[in-house]
C-alpha cells in the first residue's frame, strides 16, 4: 500500500469520520463503556450501551474536559481520559504513513476545548498541520444567495451562515443545545416503541436485547421509512419474532418541535427575505423529513451534502488551513476555490430557485434593476438608470453627494458604497457587499431604499416586498 500523507479527522460525536483523499476510512460513534478496569470506545461501545447502560457514556466529547467526572474509574477520570482513548484508537488503526492531520470541528468546540484537543492530539503524537471549522471545509460557493449550514451532533445541532463576499467565511452561527441526535433518538425509539405495543402488544423497551436490537436497527429504518414512506422492523428476542410498521409521518410527527426549532435557528442566521441555499450535512441528512422542514420559506432551497464533504474539503485546502509555525488556530475562512476546483457532489432537493432582488422601493415606487449600472442617491450622481433621493433625506453638508452603485456580477447583485453614511440592514458599510431579496439600504440622515423581487407566480407587474 502506497503511503498515505494526509489525513482529515471530522470530530462530530454522532459519527466521528476519519478520511483520505481517495475516501472514508471509518465512521464511529462517540460512544465508550467505562468499566472499572476496563475502556471500550467506538461502535462495540455502541453496540452494547442498552445492555450496560451504568457503564455506557456518549457526551465526552461534547464536554470535553479537565474537570473530574463523577463517576471514575482506573482508567479514567475525566472526559479528556475517554477522548484521548478514542483518537488514540483512531490513530493507532489509520495513522502508518501519514505524515499531516487536519482536525475538522463543529463550531461548538470551545477555546479551551480546542486547545486541549491539540494536547490530546499532540499526546496521541498526532502530526496535526491545522484545525478548520467543519462548516466553512465542507461548503462549496452558492453565488447570489445566502449559504447556511446545518449539521448535528450527539447532543446539540450548530447551524452556520458562511459567508461567500471573500471566498467562504463562518459568519453567525448558533449551538442549539439538546438538539442533537441523541434526543431524536429517543423520541423515534418511543414512537416505534409504541408502533409495536399498537400493533403486537410487544414493549421492545421493556426487554434490554431488544431495545439494543431496536437502536441498531434505527438508522437502517429511518433510511427506509425516508425513502418508501414506511418500513417494516423486526425485533428477535431469544426465540420470539415481533415487528410492526412504521410510517415516516409517525417518525416525523413525533419529532417536529425540534424540527421547527432547528428551522427557525435558520430564519434567524440568514438575511431576512434572501435567497438562501441549505447545506445539510451527512448526520442532519439522516433525519426523515428534515429537506421539507427546512425548506418551506419562499426562495429556499435545500442540498444534502456527502457524507465526505468536510474531510475532503479540508483535503483540498490544506494549504491554507496548515499552520505555518506551530501556532494552531482556527480557520474560520477559506479564500475563493482555485480554478478548475468544481463542487462537490450534492444530492439536491430544490423548493424555489434562488433569486436576487429585481427592484429598489423608494416612497413605494418600484424601480426595476437591469444589467446596466444603478445608482441611487443624490441627483448630480445619476447618470444612468436610478434613484434621485430628495435632498432631505439625504441632509445637508458633507451628505449632499451621498450615493451608492449597486451592479450585477457573478449572478449576484451587489452594493457598492464608496462613501460613509451608508447603511446596510442598519450597520454602517463601506466598500462592496451582497445584497439580497429583503435587504435595506440606508442613506444619510433618512433615506431607505428596499431590495425586493417579483413574486415567483405572480404577474409582471406585482412586487413582493420585504
Amino acid at each position: 500500500m502506497s503511503a498515505v500523507t494526509a489525513l482529515a479527522i471530522e470530530l462530530n460525536d454522532a459519527g466521528i469520520r476519519v478520511a483520505r483523499a481517495d475516501g472514508i476510512l471509518t465512521t464511529e460513534p462517540g460512544c465508550a463503556l467505562v468499566g472499572e478496569k476496563v475502556l471500550v470506545v467506538g461502535r462495540e461501545a455502541f453496540a452494547r450501551a442498552r445492555l450496560e447502560p451504568h457503564q455506557a457514556t456518549d457526551r465526552f466529547w461534547s464536554e470535553l474536559s479537565l474537570d473530574p467526572l463523577p463517576r471514575q474509574s482506573a482508567t479514567v477520570r475525566t472526559s479528556a481520559d475517554i477522548a484521548f482513548a478514542q483518537l488514540s484508537s483512531l490513530w493507532s488503526r489509520f495513522g502508518a504513513d501519514v505524515a499531516e492531520v487536519v482536525l475538522v470541528v463543529p463550531a461548538s468546540f470551545s477555546v479551551d476545548q480546542l486547545a486541549l484537543l491539540l494536547g490530546i492530539a499532540n499526546a496521541c503524537e498526532m502530526p496535526v498541520a491545522g484545525i478548520v471549522d467543519a462548516a466553512v471545509a465542507s461548503s462549496a460557493p452558492r453565488p447570489g444567495s445566502d449559504l447556511v449550514h446545518v449539521e448535528i451532533g450527539l447532543h446539540d445541532a450548530v447551524v452556520t451562515r458562511v459567508d461567500q463576499d471573500h471566498g467562504l467565511a463562518r459568519a453567525r452561527f448558533e449551538v442549539l443545545d439538546g438538539l442533537g441526535l441523541a434526543a431524536l433518538r429517543e423520541r423515534w425509539i418511543r414512537c416505534v416503541a409504541a408502533a409495536f405495543v399498537a400493533q403486537t402488544r410487544f414493549d421492545p423497551l421493556h426487554h434490554g436485547q431488544a431495545e439494543q436490537a431496536l437502536y441498531d436497527g434505527l438508522p437502517d429504518l429511518l433510511e427506509a421509512a425516508g425513502r418508501r414512506g414506511t418500513a417494516r422492523i423486526e425485533l428477535r428476542v431469544g426465540t420470539q419474532s415481533q415487528s410492526a410498521e412504521i410510517r415516516v409521518a409517525d417518525l416525523t410527527r413525533a419529532v417536529d418541535t425540534l424540527y421547527a426549532t432547528l428551522a427557525g435557528c435558520v430564519e434567524r442566521v440568514r438575511h431576512a427575505g434572501s435567497a438562501c441555499v441549505i447545506e445539510i450535512g451527512a448526520h442532519a441528512a439522516m433525519l426523515p423529513g428534515i429537506e421539507k422542514a427546512l425548506a418551506r420559506t419562499p426562495y429556499v432551497e435545500a442540498h444534502t451534502l456527502t457524507a465526505d464533504a468536510a474531510c475532503l474539503g479540508a483535503l483540498t485546502r490544506l494549504d491554507e488551513i496548515r499552520s505555518a509555525d506551530g501556532r494552531f488556530r482556527l480557520i474560520t475562512q477559506l479564500g475563493p476555490p482555485a480554478a478548475g476546483v468544481t463542487a462537490r457532489p450534492v444530492t439536491a432537493s430544490s423548493t424555489r430557485p434562488p433569486v436576487s432582488p429585481t427592484h429598489a422601493v423608494h416612497r413605494g415606487w418600484a424601480y426595476h434593476i437591469g444589467a446596466d449600472v444603478f445608482t441611487i442617491g443624490a441627483a448630480q450622481r445619476i447618470a444612468g438608470a436610478g434613484i434621485a433621493v430628495p435632498a432631505d433625506e439625504l441632509g445637508g453638508g458633507a451628505h449632499g453627494d451621498l450615493h451608492v452603485v449597486v451592479r450585477r456580477a457573478d449572478g449576484r447583485l451587489l452594493l457598492e458604497a464608496p462613501d460613509d453614511g451608508v447603511r446596510l440592514n442598519g450597520q454602517q458599510v463601506r466598500g462592496q457587499a451582497t445584497l439580497h431579496v429583503g435587504d435595506v439600504v440606508g442613506i444619510g440622515v433618512r433615506a431607505e431604499i428596499h431590495f425586493v423581487a417579483l413574486a415567483p407566480e405572480g404577474p409582471e407587474t406585482t412586487a413582493r416586498g420585504a
